[in-house]
């Protein structure tokens, strides 16, 4: 079963997203129009929302960032059960 939100952000991957595009030298614009060329329509707005915690993300979209980043979908998510 996978954690899609956790407390106050509505999404857990957007601190990987972000990670990973700045790792890439993409813009959020760059990502979205990979996004859009993966059939998801998304605009630079909504990356920078998945990125802050404020935007939903759906499985397609997970799928299609994951695609995006050349990564597997679960290296996406944060591993809650190390310690902090």
């Amino acid at each position: 079963m996978k954690i899609y939100w956790y407390k106050d952000s509505k999404n857990v991957i957007g601190p990987a997203v972000k990670k990973l595009r700045d790792s890439k030298n993409m813009t959020q614009e760059d990502l979205a129009a990979q996004m859009q060329l993966r059939g998801v329509e998304i605009e630079a707005v909504s990356i920078a929302r998945i990125e802050t915690g404020k935007r939903f993300v759906p499985d397609y979209e997970v799928f299609a960032l994951a695609d995006c980043f050349k990564v597997d979908m679960d290296s996406l998510y944060p591993d809650f059960t190390k310690k902090k």
